[in-house]
């Protein structure tokens, strides 16, 4: 069997390097990793990951975060235009702010909410885009949005006092802590998902699924991260208790990572090789292991699904990553199986082909599989510290 070794040599070698950074990026997370990543950098990681958000900036499409920034009023009418999932419909509808000091790219966001009943001027020509919105501004818009009326149902100079009983907030705002970054709003923008919208029997999510709005976003080419969503419609229902979840995941981690570093030594046997289809003993123990490996990620994929229903809200974000991550991985095995057949068939091209998919495939679980620890992580540091 004859191979291009000048080819395979060096790629043999960096492929080898990028799965041994892959394997330590999947083993060591940091212990501090908790206090690396915030709530807002979650939260508005899963609503950009189901498509209710883009990021913060100067124009419509920016997708810049800037989670530390402090929040403007524009700010805050986009990120609600967004996360009621009627950009598509405030952009195409011709929607026009009333008011003259707003900039041409915010004009239909303004124009809809204000239509909407969702947000006023700050006087009746001037809306403010620039100024810095207070907490209870936003949280103001949010309620409004969900249907609920200043004055008849909250106060909107101390709107908390309503969010923190429906449980978009939980007492983190008040009269002497009443500043909003953009991190706070995307934290807030988040748990309003999970907000009865009044005298409906639904929540905001709900609505936005039953009104085919994801739908809609994934065939305006926006991400929609099925598995996410799925955990997050399906989280609180009959719970599990916290500490059971958490032992189960720390089982399943433990399970898991060793499943992980058996991939990782059979395809590290198999790369090593300059002449990969050379070494027969090597491809014949990635063939034996292929269908066991993939049996094994096949029932940790189907446990998570089946627990989903069950899974606390808190951690839902995290359990939609963790089945983001086995899907992934699932993904990657077919890859370097294809890359198998192709070494065995002295198929270069097919062979690099499915070596790039495989090495694409582990950058995508790496990066799930550490939003699903660091995600878990964070909530279980700010409970043990509050």
């Amino acid at each position: 069997m004859t191979k291009s070794t000048s080819i395979r040599k060096p790629l043999a070698g960096m492929l080898a390097l990028m799965i041994l950074v892959s394997v330590l990026t999947f083993t060591n997370v940091s212990a501090n990793a908790a206090e690396e990543v915030s709530a807002g950098e979650l939260s508005v990681q899963t609503l950009h990951a189901i498509g209710l958000h883009s990021g913060f900036g100067n124009d419509a499409d920016s997708r810049e975060f800037e989670l530390s920034g402090v929040s403007t009023r524009l700010d805050g009418v986009v990120m609600l235009v967004r996360l009621m999932g009627a950009e598509g419909e405030a952009l195409s509808g011709g929607y026009r702010s009333p008011f003259g000091d707003v900039p041409g790219w915010g004009s239909p966001y303004v124009g809809y909410a204000y239509d909407m009943g969702w947000t006023k001027g700050v006087s009746g020509t001037r809306f403010g885009p620039d100024s810095v919105m207070p907490a209870t501004q936003f949280l103001t818009f949010i309620l409004r949005a969900l249907g609920y009326e200043d004055s008849a149902d909250f106060k909107w100079n101390a709107a908390w006092e309503l969010t923190d009983a429906l449980g978009i907030t939980d007492g983190e705002f008040s009269e002497t802590r009443n500043t909003l970054i953009r991190g706070d709003m995307a934290v807030v923008s988040l748990t309003a998902l999970s907000a009865p919208i009044k005298n409906s029997g639904h929540t905001l999510l709900e609505r936005l699924i039953e009104n085919g709005v994801f739908d809609e976003l994934a065939q305006a080419g926006r991400t929609v991260d099925e598995t996410i969503l799925q955990a997050l419609v399906s989280g609180g229902v009959e719970a599990i208790p916290d500490s059971e979840y958490l032992e189960m995941m720390s089982g399943f981690e433990e399970s898991f990572g060793a499943l992980l570093s058996s991939i990782f030594d059979v395809v590290l046997d198999f790369m090593l090789e300059s002449d990969y289809a050379e070494s027969e003993d090597d491809l014949n123990a990635w063939r034996q292991f292929y269908p066991e490996a993939k049996g094994e990620a096949e029932i940790g994929i189907n446990l998570l699904k089946d627990v989903a229903a069950q899974v606390p809200v808190k951690y839902s974000q995290a359990h939609g990553y963790y089945i983001s991550t086995v899907q992934w991985v699932l993904d990657v095995l077919t890859d370097f199986n294809e890359a198998a057949d192709a070494a065995a068939q002295s198929d270069e091209d097919a062979l690099i082909e499915a070596m790039n998919a495989f090495l694409n495939g582990m950058l995508e679980a790496n990066e799930s599989w550490l939003m699903a620890r660091t995600s878990l992580a964070s909530i279980v540091y700010r409970e043990s510290t509050s």
